[in-house]
């Protein structure tokens, strides 16, 4: 659950920001590049945690989790490079 938190938190929060009315511009690009990777991440995590077979939820979280980090890692970056 800590993984699904960790992938949602930072995409809801840079939305947020993207999406601010009245403030500067906050770049909505990294949320674009990196929205894909999250959420499939999520999704993958999630079939994981409720399949029976240890192997495959094993198999299935661990892949959930390489594509959350990846696009943490994507949309802090992006946003790092852009600043």
């Amino acid at each position: 659950m800590a993984l699904i938190f960790c992938g949602f938190a930072p995409l809801m929060m840079f939305t947020g920001l993207a999406f601010k009315i009245g403030e500067p511009d906050f770049p909505l690009v990294p949320v674009l590049v990196a929205a894909p990777f999250i959420v499939v991440g999520i999704v993958v995590t999630a079939m994981g945690i409720f399949t029976k077979d240890p192997k495959g939820s094993a198999r299935r979280v661990g892949a959930g989790a390489a594509l959350i980090i990846l696009g943490d890692l994507l949309i802090f970056g992006i946003r790092a490079a852009i600043v």
